[in-house]
C-alpha cells in the first residue's frame, strides 16, 4: 500500500491507452485522465513546493538580507520579495524555453489575438 501511495504522489496515475497510443511514448507527450489519485499528487506537490520555498527563504535569502544589513520585519519582506523574484525568473525562463521549442512558435502570433466568440453576447 505504501509504495503505491508514494507512486501516486509523485507521478500521474491515469495514462490514456487507446489504439492511437504508442506504448513507448514519452511521458512529456502522453495524455492523462482525471481520477481520485490526483488528490495525492496535488497534495504532495503543494507540500513539496511549500518546503522548497521555506528552504530558499531561510537558507539563502535570510543570510543574504542580514549580509545587506536588513533587520526586523524588513528582513521578512526582503525574503518574500526575493522568493517572488526567483519564482518569476524561473517561471519566465521555463515558459520561454517551452515556447521556443515549439514548431513555428513565434510565427503563430495570430492565435494569441484571435477574437473570442461568446455565445451569449450580442
Amino acid at each position: 500500500m505504501g509504495s503505491k501511495l508514494c507512486g501516486n504522489m509523485i507521478k500521474l496515475s491515469y495514462p490514456v491507452q487507446d489504439e492511437l497510443t504508442d506504448p513507448d511514448e514519452s511521458w512529456l507527450t502522453a495524455q492523462y485522465l482525471k481520477g481520485p489519485n490526483d488528490f495525492a499528487f496535488v497534495a504532495f506537490w503543494i507540500i513539496a513546493f511549500t518546503y522548497i520555498r521555506a528552504f530558499f527563504m531561510k537558507s539563502i535569502f535570510t543570510p543574504m538580507g542580514k549580509g545587506l544589513g536588513i533587520r526586523g520585519s524588513k528582513l521578512e519582506r526582503f525574503e518574500e520579495q526575493m522568493y517572488i523574484l526567483a519564482y518569476y525568473i524561473v517561471s519566465w525562463t521555463c515558459g520561454m524555453v517551452t515556447r521556443g521549442r515549439e514548431e513555428k512558435a513565434w510565427g503563430r502570433m495570430d492565435r494569441l489575438s484571435a477574437p473570442m466568440s461568446l455565445p451569449n453576447v450580442d
